[in-house]
């Protein structure tokens, strides 16, 4: 019914008495071409309204089927019928359907609800927030998507009772157990962690719309503003994930809890995710003295230079600004023709053999004062983030691996009762350095320290099921907590390369952070 019909009658309502009545036999018949209706009430009093021939026809159905048996009147199959005419079997679909067909606004307050429980936005979430309201047309279009996947009509009442079903899953924890069952399949190697929600996956037989503009932009695993960013909330990405699989944000912690609640939880780190808690930070910093870094400076530079070139770590070099002339440096002998790193003593000899040979010859070093001469470049960012000090190999060498850890690892044990295995290697560091995954000698170490920091990390966290670990582009690899635990340090650094999962050692003297190459 329009809102002419609707505001037409509530006036008729309004004016009548208990004596009068709206016959609808009567206001149907007095329609007219113009669609114009004639209401008469008892005493005579009448009343016109303008509606269409369509309404018009709707009413003088209605009228027929309304009466005092038939408090209740439907619309099925596109005829009008009361109460007393429905067998036992169509009102129970007609109930079934009426429950199935909630209200938006309903299904707006339990998608709601869900996002609170999840404790992934702020408390508690607006209806306005932009990523909820994304995460809201991202189900509608995931309904939708699935009705159309499953060859059946789409229009509002299916859609609304495909809703239902899938927050009713969503709430049940069916869909994370789900995440579960597929991080069980996964062998080594990295995975997208939305290839989980595809319904080869799973036995939901749901079809997330992520092809779409909102499911795109809700894959994005960063902070969604400034806001997020600095109130520690979580991204799209994050956002969707605890929405769809549980959420739970741990009072203290960065990081995100997935959980059903039965026990089958999976902890998200961030790529450069902190695995530390309470490091000591003298340990942390005292490491990273065994490298050069990447800013090291003068001397460090010197130790550096000389350590390529084979050459005493007392020579003092210094750098002429401008490569000598190719004929020059081919008569000195110079192997790099365009070297500008010369030790005090060679330059000596340069200026000596120089000034003999070639009297007319001008440049920068012998024309500037010595105060003015370029400063030593840093070693290559290679060399500068990964390379051992000439003095740290001796420490490798006299220390075994659980000296070395003992002094280096800054651990602390947690409040929680967990045992892990603490079985490590006989032998120095300099024994088993070779037997650790790494492309440089920092790398290996890092994965060393950052195992072990690893396992002490359980100490001080609830339990978990799974870790996983995940790039901005979704790209993850994952880890059991009973692997973590149960594993020897080297075997579990060697079981996580396999899954690309690697550590760093972190700028902040925050400890070690993991990350997926």
């Amino acid at each position: 019914m329009d809102s002419k019909i609707t505001d037409a009658y509530l006036n008729l309502y309004n004016k009548k008495d208990d004596s009068k009545k709206v016959r609808m036999t009567d206001l149907y018949e007095q329609v007219v071409n113009e669609a114009k209706v004639t209401i008469e009430y008892d005493g005579g009093e009448t009343e016109q309204i303008e509606l269409s021939d369509v309404n018009a026809r709707e009413l003088k159905d209605i009228a027929k089927v309304s009466t005092s048996r038939n408090p209740m009147i439907m619309k099925i199959d596109g005829k009008w019928v009361g109460s007393d005419r429905l067998t036992k079997k169509q009102l129970g679909d007609t109930y079934a359907e009426v429950k199935s067909m909630a209200d938006m606004g309903t299904i707006s307050e339990v998608i709601e609800r869900i996002a609170n429980k999840a404790t992934i936005f702020d408390k508690p979430v607006s209806s306005f927030n932009s990523t909820l309201k994304n995460i809201q047309q991202f189900l509608i279009d995931s309904a939708k998507l699935t009705l159309k996947e499953n060859n059946k009509k789409v229009n509002a009442r299916t859609v609304k009772g495909e809703l239902v079903r899938i927050l009713g899953i969503i709430s049940s924890g069916e869909l994370q157990k789900s995440f579960i069952s597929y991080l069980d399949s996964i062998g080594d190697g990295t995975f997208n962690v939305w290839e989980s929600m595809d319904p080869e996956n799973t036995d939901n037989k749901i079809y997330f719309a992520l092809d779409t503009d909102v499911g795109k932009a809700l894959q994005v695993m960063r902070p969604a503003s400034d806001l997020a960013a600095t109130r520690g909330a979580a991204g799209p990405g994050e956002a969707l994930l605890a929405f769809l699989y549980g959420g739970v944000k741990p009072e203290g912690s960065g990081d995100i809890l997935l959980s059903s609640g039965d026990k089958d939880s999976i902890e998200l780190k961030k790529q450069q995710g902190r695995i530390g808690k309470h490091i000591t930070k003298s340990s942390v910093k005292e490491l990273e003295q065994l490298f050069y870094g990447k800013d090291p400076g003068i001397i460090l530079r010197n130790t550096s230079i000389a350590d390529e070139r084979g050459e005493g770590l007392e020579t003092i070099y210094k750098d002429i600004r401008v490569p000598l002339p190719i004929e020059i440096a081919t008569n000195l002998k110079l192997k790099d023709k365009t070297q500008t790193v010369f030790s005090l003593d060679q330059l000596e000899e340069f200026e000596n053999d120089i000034g003999k040979n070639y009297p007319e010859f001008e440049h920068n070093y012998w024309n500037v004062p010595k105060k003015k001469w370029k400063v030593l470049p840093n070693p290559s960012s290679e060399v500068a983030a990964n390379k051992l000090k000439s003095t740290s190999t001796s420490v490798l060498a006299d220390m075994s691996v659980p000296e070395f850890l003992t002094k280096y690892s800054g651990v602390s044990v947690g409040e929680k009762n967990v045992e892990f295995n603490s079985e490590l290697p006989d032998g120095s560091v300099s024994d088993n350095i070779g037997k650790i995954p790494g492309n440089s000698p920092r790398q290996k170490i890092a994965n060393l320290v950052g195992g072990w920091h690893l396992k002490y990390y359980m100490s001080h966290i609830e339990p978990f099921k799974w870790l996983l670990v995940y790039k901005p582009d979704g790209k993850a690899a994952s880890i059991r907590y009973d692997t973590i635990i149960n594993t020897p340090l080297i075997e579990l650094i060697k079981l996580m390369a396999k899954k690309h999962l690697f550590f760093g050692i972190r700028s902040d003297d925050q400890g070690f952070h993991i990350e997926v190459h």
